[in-house]
């Protein structure tokens, strides 16, 4: 598990506070608004071939 944090540290979505022994995580705070708005505008595409179509 504390690989997979590692990387999200690295990647700049989390931080950490390491205290004696323990590690506390965080979100870091606007990390993902690049990624939601990739996701809002994917979903609203005409013609989009990602295979993500909702209807049916």
């Amino acid at each position: 598990m504390s690989r997979h944090l590692q990387v999200l540290v690295e990647a700049g979505l989390l931080s950490r506070d390491k205290r004696g022994v323990w590690a506390y995580f965080a979100l870091v705070p606007g990390a993902l608004d690049p990624l939601s708005a990739v996701l809002s505008t994917a979903g609203t595409a005409s013609g989009s071939t990602d295979g993500l179509s909702t209807s049916y």
